[in-house]
């Protein structure tokens, strides 16, 4: 009962919503209850019998058709029949509207957007509005597969007109148009759309209306409500198909002296050729002019792949097309049936200078205090020796100098040849014993381990990490006019407007590139860092050698992928079944991957940074630092002799 209560109450919203731009059912009112029985009556009443007749046959599938909304449009010229129309619907069906024509771009927005779940437009309007109302849906892109329309026509010569204006192409692919016309000798006869093979809509003649009751019900059934379970024959159509090379979800082959492009491989492609084999069509691809994935701009025009979808100059487009709300607005989007992500590729991390790799187990700071504590212990011991021999309880002590070295001698392994007396002497040295053997251990593990296994420059592996590396010189990149640009630019807060402030606005062809080609070459010869979907780089980067690249950890902007396709199109709803049925038998998953490994397997192997796990044997490029400091020590010993030496002469000239 509430449920009832709430229908009723949406009803009155949308009625009251429609005012004053629609013309209502209390328009009707005007006319008299007299006037309707003379319309009932009178056999040159405009559609008079057939409209009973259509009304009745409404009434009775009713129970199978269930639409949401029944919207009655009619002109001045047909007032009497639509009053006859109303009064037997209204009481009889639920969700039932009177709309009275206006102009055509009113009516049909209206119409249009007021209707809601299934909704059947029943037509009595002249055959010149008709047309209008169809030439409106189609410059405005207002086609709706949720929406049946059914024209109801007398005489020939008003459905020759309609017959001829709407098979130039007013009517798209997925609007369902039928007509019903009425003759002057014979049944009705019925008229629906279809898609012939050159890809146009048409109307098609469906013989004449059945005789009894239960035959017309039927007949009208079975053109407004398609028999969804039943698989669609395309009839070998050829549609038309817009992509990009994008392996490895679609490839393509260079253009043809005619200007043509063949598929290549993908497993988009496998996808497609596998929906063609099941539905029984054929596909052309073709490229947008601007060889973008395109977006409706505020303008209202839309660019690329998906402008050529919203125009239907192509039925479907393929090469990992992203899922947004943007693009939803002007076309029809598939289930998705691959998730992608976004990460940072730049060349492998540079392996650490080795020159200074023997003081690379401490930081600097754990080197200060080691030196400061060498130095300090020897004129410690000494001063402790000192103060024993002037309280006499030592007779001898040796020199400053014997404690300094013989202290350093223990903090590189060495033992000392000091005779120590006192026991406070003995505890500092044992205590300076177990420093040394800390050190020791410590400095000596870990300076095998540095040695043994390559150290490597921290990696730019996040969003975070970027500021800093534009600081260092490098360049970002990424392909433009695609959702990877929008993300950022589109941006109000947060790391991906920081990031947008990072790229070259000065001049875009550094920052903003046309093809993932051009992204990978840049990175490999140059200061760059490429933002793009992970399994599409390392399929173009595969040839180059994998290693030769640095996947960065982070993954950002999870987006779904799927197939374009017009609005409307009555395929649609088939695709996804199949996709569906792909899905769950990993087939995508498997072509994918098969594409992958055929790829890797004929790929040059990764150099640098294949192994940067893998140990090493030691070479002079690890030991140079060791050698440095013999050569330091070499260089301060010369010194200090020629110090020494000239100490002496000095010394010698004074005496």
């Amino acid at each position: 009962m509430k449920s009832c209560i709430s229908i009723l109450t949406f009803m009155l919203l949308v009625l009251l919503s429609l005012k004053p731009a629609y013309s209502v059912s209390h328009h009707l009112e005007t006319i008299t209850s007299s006037s309707v029985a003379e319309g009932i009556r009178s056999s040159n009443s405009c559609c008079g019998g057939l409209a009973n007749d259509i009304a009745s046959t409404l009434t009775a599938i009713d129970g199978e058709y269930h639409p949401s909304l029944v919207q009655l449009l009619y002109d001045d010229k047909h007032e009497e029949t639509a009053a006859v129309l109303s009064q037997t619907l209204s009481s009889k069906m639920f969700g039932f509207l009177v709309v009275q024509y206006e102009t055509s771009i009113k009516t049909t927005k209206k119409l249009i957007s007021s209707a809601w779940g299934k909704t059947l437009l029943l037509v009595l309007c002249s055959p010149s509005k008709i047309l209008d109302i169809f030439s409106v849906i189609r410059l405005n892109y207002l086609d709706s597969h949720f929406v049946s329309w059914l024209l109801v026509l007398k005489g020939n010569e008003d459905l020759n007109a309609v017959l001829v204006g709407l098979n130039k192409g007013l009517v798209f692919e997925g609007t369902r148009v039928t007509v019903v016309a009425e003759v002057a000798k014979g049944l009705p006869l019925v008229f629906t759309t279809a898609v012939d093979s050159d890809g146009i809509t048409r109307l098609h003649d469906q013989g004449n209306w059945g005789k009894t009751d239960e035959s017309k019900t039927k007949h009208l059934l079975d053109l407004l409500v398609p028999d969804e379970k039943r698989l669609i024959n395309m009839k070998g159509r050829v549609l038309n198909v817009t992509t990009l090379e994008r392996m490895p979800h679609f490839g393509i082959s260079p253009p043809n002296p005619d200007g043509s492009v063949n598929a290549t491989g993908g497993f988009e492609l496998m996808i497609l050729q596998t929906l063609g084999t099941i539905f029984n069509f054929t596909f052309r691809v073709i490229l947008p002019a601007d060889g973008s994935f395109g977006n409706p701009l505020p303008d209202g025009t839309v660019t690329g792949m998906i402008g050529l979808v919203a125009r239907r100059e192509a039925s479907l487009a393929f090469g990992g097309v992203t899922l947004t709300d943007a693009r939803d607005k002007v076309i029809d989007f598939s289930i998705p049936f691959y998730q992608g992500y976004l990460c940072i590729f730049s060349t492998p991390p540079k392996e650490k200078n080795k020159a200074l790799a023997v003081l690379s187990p401490f930081t600097y700071e754990v080197w200060i205090c080691i030196i400061i504590s060498t130095a300090a212990i020897g004129p410690v011991l000494f001063g402790v020796s000192k103060a024993a021999a002037k309280m006499k309880t030592s007779e001898s002590s040796p020199l400053e100098q014997s404690y300094a070295f013989n202290m350093f001698r223990n903090i590189v392994n060495q033992g000392n040849s000091l005779d120590l007396g006192l026991w406070s002497e003995r505890i500092i040295l044992l205590c300076w014993f177990l420093f040394c053997l800390v050190c020791s251990a410590l400095y000596s593990g870990t300076l095998t381990a540095v040695l043994a296994v390559p150290a490597y420059e921290k990696p730019i592996n996040s969003l975070q990490d970027l500021p800093q590396a534009v600081k260092r010189g490098m360049t970002l990149l990424v392909n433009g006019a695609t959702t990877h640009e929008f993300i950022f630019k589109e941006a109000k807060s947060g790391i991906f407007k920081d990031t947008w402030a990072l790229f070259n606005h000065k001049d875009r062809s550094e920052s903003f590139i046309d093809g993932m080609e051009t992204g990978v070459s840049r990175v490999l010869t140059g200061k760059y860092l490429y933002i793009s979907t992970e399994n599409k780089v390392k399929y173009v980067a595969a040839p180059f050698g994998l290693g030769n690249f640095h996947v960065g950890t982070q993954k950002f902007f999870f987006h779904n992928l799927g197939m374009a396709i017009s609005s409307g199109v009555p395929y649609r709803s088939h695709f996804d079944k199949m996709l569906m049925r792909m899905m769950e038998g990993g087939l995508i998953i498997k072509w994918d991957n098969d594409i992958f490994w055929k790829l890797t397997q004929s790929s040059p192997r990764s150099t640098d940074g294949e192994n940067q796990s893998s140990t090493s044997a030691i070479t002079l490029k690890h030991l140079q630092g060791a050698f440095l400091v013999v050569v330091f020590g070499y260089v301060i010993a010369a010194l200090v002799l020629a110090l020494e030496n000239a100490a002496v002469l000095i010394k010698g000239k004074l005496c």
